[in-house]
């Protein structure tokens, strides 16, 4: 079980930094097969107790009742499975023991149930997150006032739109956050696991389902605007 603070265990030069995240390429998929309703309940539970930020509300949007719920497992020798709800995957398990990882689909569902987000510092920094960067403090607009270890996890959002872009995990705790500078300060500060538009993303849009593929009309090809064409600092076209 994670703590009450959850899990502790950019266009210019130096605001990003190229990632080795897991999603960049095709997903060696192979067998999946359907999850029952004894499943669905495990799940739900699951949620709940590893995710202290999310609701039973929040595990139900995520795993509805009667939903067509399958385990897809990924060629050996990666032990990673993938929950997917409805053709969209929402959890990723990389042991295959049950440690849940959330996707952009599930912060789509359920968006409070990692807390407060990390807002980056504006739209142009989407398509950098979009291509496989990391995070570092200089593209970060706004850092959640509470205290963290590393290891925690983060959604992460473009300044006037809601939905997350990305999932990351913290290579930085609170206290380091704030010896660096804070936000706009210096050093990594999310390691980015998955975003918008990579493989998982692919997954979803190649399954037979046609599941919804974004959140609202702000996520664009090639990066993610603010909602309503708000104007915000550094804004530029993503396209």
């Amino acid at each position: 079980r994670r703590s009450s603070s959850g899990r502790d265990r950019l266009p210019r030069r130096g605001i990003l930094r190229q990632s080795k995240a897991m999603f960049r390429k095709p997903l060696p998929t192979t067998g999946a097969h359907k999850l029952g309703g004894s499943d669905e309940k495990k799940l739900r539970k699951q949620i709940v107790a590893a995710f202290p930020c999310a609701s039973e509300d929040d595990a139900m949007a995520l795993v509805p009742k009667k939903a067509e719920l399958s385990l897809q497992k990924l060629a050996a020798p990666s032990r990673t499975q993938i929950y997917v709800g409805d053709g969209q995957p929402v959890f990723y398990d990389t042991s295959g023991k049950g440690d849940l990882f959330p996707t952009v689909f599930a912060l789509w569902r359920a968006p409070g149930m990692l807390g407060e987000p990390v807002s980056v510092v504006g739209a142009p920094v989407s398509k950098f997150l979009i291509s496989g960067a990391d995070l570092m403090l200089p593209g970060v607009g706004r850092v959640p006032r509470i205290d963290f270890g590393r290891g925690r996890l983060f959604a992460v959002v473009v300044p006037g739109n809601p939905a997350p872009i990305a999932v990351g995990e913290a290579e930085m705790s609170s206290a380091e956050v704030r010896d660096a500078g804070g936000a706009g300060g210096k050093g990594r500060f999310l390691k980015i696991l998955t975003t918008y538009r990579d493989a998982l993303w692919e997954y979803a849009a190649s399954h037979a389902s046609r599941p919804q593929l974004v959140p609202n009309e702000g996520f664009l090809e090639k990066g993610v605007v603010p909602l309503g064409g708000a104007a915000h600092d550094d804004d530029d076209d993503v396209e």
